[in-house]
């Protein structure tokens, strides 16, 4: 970022997880790439064009892309982050909202930017399962993702009590160490494969689960 070349890492980036994609697309076609964008990057006006004409040549499908940008990012670059990530979503991208809740003006931003995911930021997924002040925050960004119809994902899922509790509550997605930790792109098709028996590893009842999720 400081030197300006975080726009050209990006595409670099991009165009290495496309061609990963594409090989995974052939083996699961729900799956989905979710890829940070830095705030110096949504000064770019060139970046939707860019990101088009590099899946363009390599035949990615760009409504496979999501791009995920944090409410700081949105306020820091209000003069074009509009329009760069509209342009991204007219082109079939999806926009997700990161760390959702922990600015001041998070609902503002989803009035005014198409976004078609939010991100429940992790210092109130992680305290869901113990806290009743982290249930009710979780509880309430799903119900209103729900509302406006957006994906919801919980980050921050470290352990199976996590993991039911926005199971309960209706979340969408989870993300966290409890899931998986990062992995090279040549583990992951591994890792795919023993999900099945981690997640009956995730959906087994804890001692004094069931409280919490009554709460």
């Amino acid at each position: 970022e400081q030197t300006g070349l975080i726009t050209d890492m990006t595409s670099l980036v991009m165009e290495q997880a496309f061609q990963t994609m594409n090989e995974w697309l052939a083996l699961d076609e729900e799956l989905v790439l979710s890829v940070n964008l830095s705030a110096v990057s949504l000064d770019n006006l060139e970046l939707p064009d860019r990101v088009q004409a590099l899946a363009k040549r390599l035949d990615f499908p760009l409504t496979k892309l999501s791009v995920e940008v944090t409410e700081s990012q949105l306020v820091a670059n209000s003069n074009y982050a509009l329009d760069v990530l509209t342009r991204l979503r007219l082109k079939g991208v999806g926009l997700s909202i990161d760390d959702f809740g922990t600015g001041y003006s998070s609902l503002i931003q989803l009035d005014q930017m198409p976004f078609t995911e939010l991100k429940v930021d992790r210092c109130f997924v992680s305290t869901a399962s113990e806290n009743r002040v982290g249930r009710a925050i979780v509880k309430s960004c799903v119900e209103l993702s729900r509302q406006l119809e957006l994906t919801t994902v919980a980050e921050g899922v470290e352990t199976p009590a996590d993991f039911q509790y926005v199971k309960s509550v209706g979340c969408d997605v989870a993300q966290g160490y409890g899931i998986a930790q990062p992995l090279p792109a040549t583990e992951f098709l591994a890792w795919q494969q023993q999900w099945p028996e981690q997640l009956a590893v995730l959906l087994k009842p804890e001692q004094g689960l069931e409280s919490c999720l009554a709460g």
